[in-house]
């Protein structure tokens, strides 16, 4: 979901161990660093579905679905979308 938002995977290294090292180790960057297009609500629930603590998350694929749709919808993002573009 990071790469479809924002663009670019959150974590990139040549070896697949030092990436899952950053995934379990490091918070991603802000999406609004690499994407300034995305809204803040958007932002908002990517973060949240990435938090470490899995107490964090959200608790339900459905809750997660539901908030990312309403935070599209409140910036009027669905209507309007603009994707970054695909990873070469």
């Amino acid at each position: 979901m990071y790469e479809v938002l924002v663009g670019t995977v959150p974590f990139n290294d040549s070896s697949p161990a030092n990436i899952a090292l950053q995934h379990i180790s490091q918070k991603p960057p802000a999406p609004s660093t690499i994407n300034s297009n995305l809204p803040r609500a958007v932002e908002t629930v990517l973060l949240k579905v990435l938090e470490k603590n899995v107490k964090d998350r959200y608790q339900t694929g459905m809750k997660f679905i539901d908030a990312l749709e309403e935070a599209l919808l409140s910036s009027g993002t669905a209507q309007n979308a603009s994707l970054p573009p695909l990873p070469v």
